[in-house]
């Protein structure tokens, strides 16, 4: 034999062997990795779909607890025919806190003069205004504010006025404040719509 023949033998069986290893072992380890490719791509769809069905139940948690609390909000709005409980209230406010107050409440359904919302978008909710006459010193004011602030039924402080009352003068001509404050607060009880 001619070595040109046993070069183009050997290379015919080392193409051969090498096609023979590619489809025995290659392939197979190829479709092995697709296979595992594919299983780690399902997994990850399957993984972004949980992350989103956690973050689902997060927000129905959150919903729920706003709902849960839509109760204490209903008890914490009155009727109409109910006021005199917030008013008592406030009445009991200025009492601890020392302030001498008297209360003016606008009827909106006796009143021909329309006046804007406190706040707007209350579809459930009517406005009641009044107005407020105070007169004290400044802490017992203050403390009346913040009484006034955590009631626990629902009000709004529109607006408020407050100036120092006058003082005197003595016989050699000081001024003397009083260290009375008087003022008007201008706010609306919020009831439920009949």
């Amino acid at each position: 034999m001619k070595n040109l023949t046993k070069i183009f033998i050997i290379c015919s069986i080392g193409i051969i062997v090498s096609l023979g290893l590619f489809f025995a072992v290659v392939n197979p380890t190829l479709s092995q990795i697709d296979d595992a490719k594919n299983q780690v791509s399902s997994k990850q769809s399957e993984l972004q779909t949980l992350e989103e069905q956690i973050v689902t139940y997060k927000n129905s948690q959150t919903d729920l607890a706003q709902a849960s609390q839509k109760d204490i909000i209903d008890s914490i709005l009155v009727k109409r025919q109910d006021l005199t409980l917030p008013i008592q209230e406030i009445e009991q406010a200025a009492v601890i806190s020392g302030v001498t107050e008297s209360m003016q409440i606008q009827d909106p359904s006796l009143s021909q003069v329309s006046t804007p919302a406190v706040v707007s978008g209350k579809a459930t909710l009517d406005e009641i205004p009044y107005s407020l006459a105070v007169s004290g010193n400044f802490n017992q004011l203050v403390t009346f504010m913040q009484y006034l602030e955590a009631l626990p039924h629902f009000t709004e402080v529109s607006g408020f006025d407050f100036s120092a009352s006058a003082g005197q003068s003595n016989s050699g001509q000081l001024f003397l404040h009083s260290g009375n404050i008087t003022g008007t607060i201008n706010a609306v009880f919020f009831t439920k719509k009949q």
